[in-house]
């Protein structure tokens, strides 16, 4: 039996540069499985007596990637930098929470906007990467040759 979806995966791997399937696959990592996952997670309760406190997960948000000064200040920050100061690479992810607090049978929900969860690592010249168009790279210190699909850790 001839196997039809040979000559569809040979071309493929064939045109398609392996640095590009793994941008592809980390943005599909950030657009869809991120919020996948949190959508997925069971609310945190926490109950007491006759109070209790439910905290559920909304809509992630990936920032563009940044980097926080020691005297606070946030600034947008490129790879080649990171790779100079021993940075990482990343973005900060932002939710909101819906807090539904319970007492006595009566409920009262709020919900707290722009919470920060943490930083994801940015894969270089993947969607959320500012030099995702070639054009840019040389000008910020990139070198031509570079494929990109890997991420910059601590430099």
């Amino acid at each position: 039996m001839v196997d039809i979806r040979k000559p569809i995966v040979d071309r493929l791997v064939s045109e398609v540069p392996l640095t590009k399937q793994s941008c592809n696959g980390f943005d599909t990592f950030v657009y869809k499985n991120i919020p996948n996952i949190l959508s997925e997670l069971h609310p945190i309760l926490c109950e007491h007596d006759t109070r209790s406190l439910s905290i559920s997960f909304l809509k992630p948000t990936l920032k563009s990637p940044c980097t926080v000064e020691k005297n606070g200040d946030s600034r947008p920050v490129y790879p080649n930098e990171c790779r100079l100061r021993g940075l990482t690479y990343g973005s900060p992810l932002y939710v909101d929470l819906r807090v539904t607090r319970t007492h006595m049978e009566k409920a009262e929900e709020s919900i707290l906007k722009d919470v920060y969860l943490g930083r994801v690592p940015v894969m270089v010249f993947s969607d959320l990467c500012y030099l995702k168009d070639p054009s840019t790279r040389v000008e910020r210190g990139e070198c031509t040759m570079d494929p990109g699909g890997y991420f910059i850790i601590n430099g």
